[in-house]
């Protein structure tokens, strides 16, 4: 069982994930709660945690379900000022709304059936890293996608620079970051765009990117939530 105040900010990030999959794979241990969603052509994972200490009240076995995303987050849009319990069953994950004695119960079936699997992204090794605001990037991403449905990052030392082009246009740009970093890589704007989408603004104001030549990126918001990329490569 887990119980939660912040509810907004556990939504914001729920919302995010659904835009990859109606589904997402919840994840109980000692660690704390990891959520896991991944889109159906497997080009992108986003991984939520939250950690012990971010609840009011932890104490859980280890479980691991399959819920359906749009039905968590329907449930979650109906709490105000309440606190939310998270309880892991067999085969259903039962939440309660609770406000002093008043308690509203409900409880979302697993489904095994839409079960998907988590690419392995643990050995991916990333030595550089550049911090940019998140409101910079989703803004250059709106730009860049009047022209094409793909952008280029190049990182040299602390600066980020962007690249679009299309048989007629082109756009570019470059963001002032922290950090050093020398790489070179294209990703889908779809993609990209829903790792910087309004929800994702609003909670967190930078983001950790990590990316090599021709390798997935790894964008991380606040060691909370990382979204993995994989890259774009054009066929010779």
């Amino acid at each position: 069982m887990i119980r939660f105040k912040n509810v907004k900010f556990v939504l914001n990030n729920l919302k995010v994930l659904s835009k990859l999959n109606d589904v997402v794979k919840m994840q109980f241990d000692e660690s704390g709660l990891r959520m896991f969603c991944v889109d159906k052509s497997v080009i992108s994972l986003s991984v939520f945690a939250l950690k012990p200490e971010f609840f009011e009240e932890f104490y859980t076995k280890k479980a691991t379900l399959w819920i359906d995303i749009n039905k968590l987050i329907a449930v979650l849009k109906r709490v105000k000022d309440e606190c939310v319990v998270f309880e892991p069953k067999q085969k259903a994950l039962s939440i309660t709304i609770e406000k002093g004695v008043w308690k509203r119960v409900f409880n979302i079936n697993a489904d095994e059936e839409e079960a998907f699997e988590i690419p392995n992204v643990e050995s991916m090794k990333y030595d550089e890293c550049l911090i940019a605001e998140t409101d910079k990037i989703s803004k250059m991403l709106s730009d860049a996608s009047l022209i094409s449905d793909a952008i280029t990052l190049k990182a040299e030392s602390n600066m980020l620079n962007c690249f679009v082009k299309s048989v007629d246009d082109k756009y570019e740009t470059t963001i002032e970051c922290e950090g050093n970093m020398n790489a070179k890589s294209k990703y889908a704007l779809d993609y990209m765009q829903i790792a910087f989408c309004n929800e994702i603004c609003r909670t967190y104001p930078h983001a950790k990117l990590c990316f090599k030549d021709n390798f997935p990126l790894k964008a991380i918001f606040n060691d909370t939530l990382i979204i993995y990329i994989a890259p774009r490569i054009d066929e010779e």
